[in-house]
């Protein structure tokens, strides 16, 4: 089963999030901050991990640039509720695979997902014939 990690400090937002990607047959692990975040890809591999913009301690795009170089094998989408293009492209800069804002309609978490899944798959064949 393909493993997602929810990485956001606002516990509502983690569980819609997690209930929307389970019921598309997808398993997820959540976490409210960075540190657990870290602790979590330590104990399992994701093929893709879900991270707010804005976390406490830590920011998302600070994780986000953690995940792609000690698990590059994870997709990222970061998702915020700060709808600014710098962001995003601070974000995209940093490996995320895509960018989501808040409020994020179950469709379009869906279809973000699934998209960076597939670009994820794509990479790691790439990869592997290389």
């Amino acid at each position: 089963m393909t493993k997602v990690l929810v990485v956001d400090d606002d516990e509502a937002v983690r569980h819609f999030e997690s209930r929307v990607l389970e019921s598309s047959g997808l398993c997820c692990r959540l976490a409210s901050n960075a540190e657990e975040a870290r602790a979590c890809l330590v104990e399992y591999d994701f093929a893709l991990a879900l991270v707010d913009v804005r976390l406490p301690g830590e920011s998302g795009t600070e994780l986000v640039k953690v995940i792609r170089q000690k698990h590059p094998a994870t997709a990222v989408v970061m998702v915020t509720g700060v709808d600014d293009p710098r962001v995003a492209d601070v974000a995209l800069e940093n490996g995320a695979f895509g960018y989501l804002v808040k409020p994020v309609r179950a469709n379009e978490l869906i279809i973000n997902v699934a998209s960076a899944l597939r670009r994820r798959d794509h990479e790691l064949k790439s990869r592997d014939h290389q």
